[in-house]
């Protein structure tokens, strides 16, 4: 699916038992203002190169609401 990184939005507690991290999510702008910026993590599904600063990310039309942010 050329899917190279994945992006989540919670503890981070919780998300880095599964391997995701704050500094892999770190270079991608969320889609919305975050309440808890140290909850944007992300996990590298291969070897690839951190995207430029100031990446903005889209998500799916049912999470795009600002206030699930």
């Amino acid at each position: 699916m050329g899917v190279q990184i994945i992006f989540v939005y919670g503890d981070p507690e919780c998300y880095s038992r599964f391997g995701f991290r704050v500094d892999v999510a770190e270079p991608y702008m969320p889609p919305h203002k975050l309440h808890y910026p140290f909850g944007w993590q992300g996990l590298s599904l291969k070897e690839c190169s951190i995207g430029k600063p100031s990446v903005k990310i889209v998500c799916v039309d049912s999470l795009n609401h600002p206030e699930l942010w």
